[in-house]
């Protein structure tokens, strides 16, 4: 019997511990609350200071992604962390696929949509880019092929103005320039000699 008065007593000082452990924490929190109408600094989100980021601002595109006098644009390809780059030349900073001006300036640039569902490896280098009219989910369609099948495809907002110049018979090349994720850009034959001329 009086081992089970030493439990209950063991029980009740764990209850009365664990209930003073809990209203200190509380106070402390309590103590934490900034009064009314005071301003509570949250810390800077953001990169640290004097950092520069290595691509070219949505601002900074629309004065400097402008064609030449030669009707060329103001890129170059660069090799960096494995893929290649689109550079603006003036700068040296990395132009995005997603960046607007790079349809203004001739070349269709996308990630690749529906690369996880084909078994062919994405690779460096070019591709084929294949029409498919009577693709059931988009009639514009443009796939992307290398040597052992498809990889993917152009997003459908893309693929519209693609679609266009290939039904026409518009002489395109395009290549894959990042693998992970898998990125492609396509132009006039001129101007993708230009981007790899260019190329430091």
């Amino acid at each position: 019997m009086s081992g089970m008065w030493v439990l209950i007593v063991i029980a009740v000082v764990l209850v009365i511990l664990l209930l003073w452990f809990r209203a200190r924490s509380r106070s402390g929190a309590a103590s934490q609350v900034q009064p009314a109408g005071t301003v509570r600094r949250v810390p800077r989100r953001g990169p640290p200071s004097g950092y520069q980021s290595p691509y070219l601002s949505g601002e900074k595109s629309e004065q400097l992604l402008v064609a030449g006098a030669d009707g060329m644009p103001p890129l170059w390809l660069v090799r960096r962390d494995g893929a290649l780059w689109l550079a603006e030349r003036s700068t040296g900073l990395l132009v995005n696929v997603g960046n607007r001006q790079l349809r203004k300036l001739g070349i269709w640039s996308v990630r690749v949509r529906g690369d996880q569902h084909y078994r062919a490896k994405p690779r460096l280098g070019p591709v084929t880019l294949v029409r498919e009219p009577e693709n059931p989910h988009d009639r514009n369609a443009v796939a992307i092929h290398v040597e052992s099948g498809k990889v993917g495809y152009f997003n459908k907002q893309m693929a519209a103005s693609l679609a266009k110049e290939l039904d026409a018979g518009t002489a395109l090349e395009a290549e894959m320039i990042s693998v992970n994720p898998p990125k492609v850009i396509a132009a006039a034959p001129r101007i993708m000699a230009h981007l790899h001329g260019c190329r430091s």
